[in-house]
């Protein structure tokens, strides 16, 4: 991957998702796509929950904004149960 490459990922059903950049590379993730879901930061030990992605309908929730990871934090998406967990982003370094 290089500066300026789309990153996205999307999970598996009732599996949790963790996107952990490459040492020395940050990413910004820009969305997050979950259903009834915690999103969080993450450093393998200990989370951070950054928000819950809610709903009400059976419509897939996108959380838009600017999370920003590396390495060392990354971005944690709890496990879905009724749709696949998905995150999309740039890299920044």
């Amino acid at each position: 991957m290089a500066v300026g490459d789309v990153i996205n990922g999307i999970g598996v059903n009732a599996t949790d998702l963790t996107f952990q950049p490459a040492a020395s590379v940050s990413v910004a993730i820009t969305t997050v796509g979950a259903y009834n879901q915690f999103y969080k930061l993450t450093n393998g030990a200990t989370h951070s929950v950054l928000g819950y992605a809610q709903t009400t309908s059976m419509e897939l929730y996108m959380k838009t904004g600017k999370i920003l990871i590396n390495n060392t934090n990354y971005l944690f998406l709890a496990a879905g149960t009724l749709d696949a967990n998905g995150y999309t982003g740039i890299q920044i370094a």
